[in-house]
C-alpha cells in the first residue's frame, strides 16, 4: 500500500509523507534517499506543504535539511513552517537564530512565537526574557486553545513553576473556570501537588460553583471524605459529558458506596478507558472496582503501580486492602 502511494510523486498526494514514512519504517528505503527524492518534489510548493515535508525530516532527526527548507521568511508565512523551522533549530541548539525568528513579525500563533522565545532566551541566560516570555506563552495558549502543547514544552525546560501559578489564577476568571480547573486538576493531581490543588479548587468555586467540572470534584470530595452523594446526581453528570472518563469514576464510587460493585464496573461499559494513563486518584478508584468486584489480582497489579506519594488521603485510603 505504501509502495503504490509512493509512486505518485506529487506534492499534492496527500498520502506520499506517509507513504514515505512507512517505507523507512519498514526498512524498503532510507530516510536519507527518500528525502532527496522528496526534496525535488517539494521545492517551489507553497509554505503549508513544504512545512509538512520540513516536520517529516524533524521525525528523522534531519534536522539540518529541514531548516534549510523553511528559510526565516517562509516561516514568517505560516504557523507550520514556523513550528518546522523552530524545532530544526531548537534541535541544531541554534539558539540565537531561534530568538530572532521568534522576535520576527510571524504569522505564528502568539504562543508558539512565545514559547520558542523563552526557550532561546533560556539557553542563551537572558534571565531577564525567558520566565515573561514562557508566562505570557501560557496566557496566549489559553485564548487560542493550544495550552496542552505549550505546557508540555514549559515543563520539559524545567519551567512548570511559572505555569501553575497562572493555572490557578484563570481556575478564578468565570469564563474560563470550567477548562482551566479541569487543567489544574488533572495537572496537579498527577504531580501530588495538593497545596496548589487545593487554591485552584478555592479560587474555582469562588469563580463559578455550578460549573460541570467544579460540581464533579465537590461530588468527588464528599465521597471521599465520607459524605453521601446519590448515584442519581453522578449518574446525570455522566449522561452530561458521557465521554468523560473522570465524570464516570467519580459516578463509579458513588455506586461503590452504596453497595453496588457490579454497577459500579459496569459504569464503564460503553466507554473505553485506559487505566495506566489515568490520573493516580483515578487509578485508586479502579483499585476499589477491582477490588469490590473479587479481581484481587487486578487490583494487585494496578496497587503495585501506582506512586502512594501521589494519593490525597480519601484516595490513599482506597488502595488499602
Amino acid at each position: 500500500m505504501a509502495e503504490a502511494a509512493w509512486q505518485d510523486q506529487s506534492p499534492t498526494n496527500p498520502a506520499l509523507l506517509t507513504a514515505a514514512q512507512a517505507l523507512v519504517a519498514l526498512d524498503a528505503a532510507s530516510a536519507d534517499d527518500l528525502a532527496h527524492q522528496l526534496a525535488a518534489v517539494f521545492a517551489g510548493v507553497e509554505p503549508a506543504r513544504r512545512a509538512a515535508f520540513a516536520l517529516c525530516l524533524n521525525s528523522h532527526g534531519k534536522w539540518e535539511d529541514a531548516a534549510g527548507l523553511i528559510t526565516p521568511a517562509k516561516a514568517a508565512q505560516n504557523a507550520a513552517a514556523f513550528e518546522a523551522r523552530a524545532q530544526a533549530l531548537a534541535s541544531l541548539e541554534q539558539w540565537q537564530d531561534l530568538l530572532a525568528m521568534s522576535e520576527a513579525a510571524s504569522n505564528a500563533p502568539e504562543s508558539l512565537r512565545l514559547v520558542y522565545r523563552g526557550m532561546a532566551a533560556q539557553k542563551l541566560g537572558r534571565v531577564g526574557i525567558a520566565p515573561k516570555s514562557l508566562a505570557d506563552a501560557v496566557r496566549a495558549a489559553v485564548r487560542e486553545g493550544t495550552l496542552a502543547p505549550t505546557l508540555r514544552v514549559v515543563d520539559l525546560l524545567g519551567e512548570g513553576k511559572l505555569a501553575d501559578p497562572i493555572i490557578v489564577e484563570m481556575c478564578g476568571s468565570p469564563g474560563l473556570t470550567d477548562l482551566m480547573f479541569r487543567v489544574a486538576r488533572d495537572r496537579f493531581g498527577r504531580r501530588g501537588q495538593f497545596a496548589t490543588m487545593a487554591q485552584a479548587w478555592e479560587a474555582a468555586k469562588q469563580a463559578a460553583p455550578e460549573s460541570p467540572a467544579v460540581q464533579d470534584y465537590r461530588r468527588r470530595m464528599d465521597l471521599l471524605d465520607g459524605r453521601a452523594v446519590p448515584s442519581t446526581e453522578t449518574a446525570a453528570a455522566v449522561a452530561a459529558a458521557p465521554a468523560d472518563p473522570v465524570v464516570r469514576l467519580t459516578h463509579a464510587l458513588a455506586l461503590l458506596r452504596e453497595g453496588s460493585p457490579g454497577n459500579a464496573m459496569g459504569a464503564f461499559h460503553d466507554l473505553d478507558v485506559f487505566v495506566d494513563r489515568l490520573a493516580p486518584g483515578d487509578q485508586a478508584i479502579v483499585v476499589a472496582i477491582f477490588e469490590a468486584n473479587g479481581m484481587s489480582s487486578h487490583a494487585a497489579s494496578l496497587r503495585t503501580s501506582l506512586n502512594s506519594a501521589l494519593l490525597e488521603q480519601g484516595e490513599f485510603a482506597l488502595i488499602l486492602r
